[in-house]
């Protein structure tokens, strides 16, 4: 993600243009991420693809896949594995959350709706 402001920013649209414009942000950030808890006593963090950024292309698969699998969820309440997930629904913006317990979730907002919906996911 980039800031419109951003001097860089049109020029800036897949993995390939930033290698190109900023040479060494891709592998200092991976650096940054793989150990910044080691102080902590943590393990380095490990990465998929070998570390490799992947492209434009791939994020907007991933972002639709995930987004069919939320449709698909919301849309069909039942399912023959039977993991229960309950349904928040906020009433002045929309938004939705899922929590596996109906005793625990957090609000963040006054406007909810307690009608709780009961789905079941295929694990």
């Amino acid at each position: 993600m980039i800031d419109v402001k951003d001097p860089l920013a049109a020029k800036l649209n897949d993995i390939d243009d930033v290698k190109e414009h900023l040479p060494g942000l891709i592998e200092a950030t991976r650096e940054w991420f793989r150990v910044y808890k080691r102080p902590d006593g943590k393990p380095e963090n490990k990465f998929a693809f070998n570390g490799e950024a992947k492209n434009k292309a791939y994020a907007l698969k991933i972002i639709d896949e995930t987004n069919q699998a939320w449709k698909e969820l919301v849309a069909n309440p039942e399912s023959e594995h039977g993991i229960k997930v309950y349904v928040l629904s906020c009433l002045c913006c929309d938004a939705m959350t899922l929590f596996t317990d109906a005793n625990q979730f957090s609000l963040s907002c006054i406007s909810l709706t307690f009608d709780f919906h009961t789905l079941h996911l295929n694990p």
